[in-house]
């Protein structure tokens, strides 16, 4: 008699009581100035949800520009399939902004954000 035997990766889980920690999905739109000098940033929060996060260390991504970027934190949400490496992050007054975004196991349960820490001076020193 033939046995059955599963071939299939194990299925990935979040715990929902792990999802703690709150903070805003944002997006960000540049504004032109007159002087079309001074651009200027406006993020809007599009929504409040929970999180899992946790810190990294040694890890790194490749942009869209093929650049090199260093990943400070891995972040755990409910999916959401608005949320994009075009939106942003907002815990605790500092921007986060999102590398890579992975959907567990293509089951749109959970999203993997992995996300490098852009605070909130940040803008500021880029100017200077």
């Amino acid at each position: 008699m033939a046995r059955c035997q599963i071939i299939g990766p194990k299925h990935k889980k979040i715990c929902a009581g792990d999802l703690r920690q709150r903070i805003e999905i944002q997006t960000r739109s540049i504004t032109s100035p007159a002087d079309c000098i001074n651009f200027d940033e406006l993020f809007t929060t599009v929504e409040t949800v929970f999180a899992s996060i946790e810190t990294v260390n040694g890890q790194t991504v490749f942009d869209s520009t093929n650049t090199e970027v260093i990943v400070t934190h891995k972040i755990y949400i409910r999916f959401l399939s608005t949320v994009t490496a075009e939106t942003w992050l907002q815990f605790n007054n500092e921007k986060y902004d999102i590398l890579k975004v992975e959907n567990i196991d293509n089951r749109n349960e959970y999203l993997i954000l992995r996300c490098n820490k852009r605070g909130i001076n940040t803008k500021d020193v880029n100017f200077a």
